[in-house]
């Protein structure tokens, strides 16, 4: 076990927080403000807590934190403060991990149960503070945020224009009312507006609590470490240890492995072919993280066949970044034709199983 990192490498430490300072201002300072600070702090705000734990130690973690349930707080009051439950968890999973010098693999798997853990965490405090109805809750107090925005008006008739809500009148009937700053909608179509958006939202909340529970966590455990622990070994003057870390254009699935994840693919038909809400639920579950771990091979792929050109690194993790978000599907087929095929030379015959 190594020394406890308490303070190290403040110069870079600074930046971070500066940085983090400056992204939580902006997203609680910007219109539809909750919003954005939810939707975009379930990856910033772990990712964050990661890369601050690499790089600056426990104090580093404290400060970063208390950056986020400042931002918190100015837009929930008290009740943001649950926000630390869900960033948290994994920075500190990931900091002791590296205190202890434990293998990579292992550090990864601690730092996913850490994830899950603070995501249950948070469930059950919102769970509590909205009567047990978490998502419901969730989706009037975004409703109650919408109402008060000054571009209300216009956001909604982009989202109609848009076809992603419809008034649910008659064809003909006036949908706008003239008011003392121009022109709105009428108390009908505003109310239908709100119920098929409160509906969509409440949707979208319960799939993504899923999903942070199987693919996000996956993605956070796996690429948000091995990011944290990059910029954690080459900060100065009080590098991490990478923890035998591979490069990422060499992470791959061991064969043994690899065929008891196609257990996990039956969660597709599970989702699709099930005439129960629970086992429709389990397969969903199975089918995520199934998705997950091929997209991260996939991508390990593209990330081995650009390492062989002559593209800047920079601009190559752009790349990786941009087929990450928009070509998910893609990936996960050539992550599987990898497994197939072992197009990296990576697998042996003797079928070890090597850290990934």
């Amino acid at each position: 076990m190594t020394g406890i990192r308490v303070l190290t490498n403040h110069r870079r430490t600074l930046l971070l927080l500066a940085i983090l300072t400056a992204l939580v201002f902006a997203l609680s300072s910007i219109p539809l403000a909750p919003m954005y600070f939810v939707f975009f702090g379930l990856i910033l705000f772990p990712l964050a807590g990661m890369g601050l734990a690499a790089v600056g130690g426990w104090l580093a973690i404290l400060f970063g934190g208390a950056v986020v349930a400042w931002g918190a707080t100015r837009l929930f009051g008290i009740p943001g403060l649950m926000v630390l439950a869900y960033m948290l968890p994994a920075a500190i999973a990931l900091l002791i991990s590296i205190e202890m010098r434990l293998p990579y693999l292992k550090a990864g798997l601690a730092v996913l149960a850490s994830y899950v853990l603070g995501v249950l965490a948070l469930y059950f405090f919102i769970q509590r503070a909205a009567g047990g109805n978490a998502f419901p809750y969730a989706a009037q107090e975004a409703i109650l945020a919408l109402e008060h925005l000054p571009q209300r008006d216009i956001f909604l008739y982009n989202l109609w224009k848009g076809g992603l809500i419809s008034h649910g009148q008659p064809s003909g009937t006036q949908v706008f009312i003239e008011n003392g700053n121009g022109w709105t909608f009428t108390p009908q179509v505003l109310e239908e507006f709100y119920k098929q958006l409160a509906y969509r939202i409440e949707t979208l909340l319960q799939s993504l609590f899923h999903g942070m529970l199987t693919s996000l966590g996956i993605y956070i455990a796996a690429i948000g470490s091995y990011a944290a622990l990059r910029l954690g070994k080459t900060a100065q003057p009080d590098s991490c240890p990478d923890l035998g870390m591979p490069n990422f254009e060499n992470w791959h699935i061991p064969r043994p492995i690899g065929m008891k994840l196609w257990v996990l693919a039956a969660g597709y038909l599970l989702m699709v072919l099930g005439t129960s809400v629970v086992i429709q639920l389990a397969g969903s579950l199975m089918f995520n993280v199934f998705f997950a771990i091929y997209t991260v091979q996939g991508l390990a792929v593209i990330d081995h066949r650009l390492s062989h050109t002559r593209l800047n690194r920079w601009l190559r993790r752009a790349l990786l970044i941009v087929l990450f978000i928009i070509l998910q599907p893609l990936l996960v087929i050539i992550g599987i034709l990898d497994q197939a095929r072992d197009s990296r030379g990576l697998r042996r015959d003797s079928q070890k199983i090597e850290k990934f």
